[in-house]
């Protein structure tokens, strides 16, 4: 069998391949995270630290030093703000990120893997076109 046939359909099974199952959302059932309520409660904490304290502090320090109205601060405050929470996560929380969902890639499935490509391909195309479609309107404008 081919690579595309192993993608597209399962005939071993006769189930719709890893391709289609991605487009219809039939992922694989994850595991229930065993977390205790203290966990939880750590959890909560985390999420209100980040977005209570943290996310307006590094707003307003980025509008004081100028570059929030830059088009690659949103980049690089999301990915900040992104380590910091994981490793609140890990730190205060005493949950591993696997625990939430986030797992080395080689555990992934087919359909995960196929999902994940086909989603930043097309991510990327839209953000292509509406570039293209900006750098129109500004150029028009002249």
């Amino acid at each position: 069998m081919n690579i595309a046939q192993e993608l597209l359909v399962e005939s071993e099974t006769s189930e719709i391949g890893p391709f289609w199952r991605g487009h219809v959302f039939l992922f694989d059932r994850p595991q229930a995270p065993g977390l205790s309520s203290r966990q939880g409660i750590r959890l909560v904490l985390v999420f209100l630290l980040s977005e209570v304290v943290a996310r307006p502090l590094v707003t307003v320090g980025a509008q004081w030093l100028n570059i929030a109205g830059h088009t690659w601060w949103l980049l690089v405050q999301m990915s900040l703000l992104t380590v910091m929470v994981c490793w609140l996560v890990i730190w205060l929380a005493g949950v591993r990120l696997s625990q939430l969902g986030l797992y080395s890639w080689l555990r992934w499935s087919k359909t995960e893997k196929c999902y994940l490509l086909q989603i930043v391909t097309d991510s990327h195309h839209r953000v292509f076109l509406l570039r293209v479609c900006e750098f129109e309107v500004v150029v028009g404008a002249f």
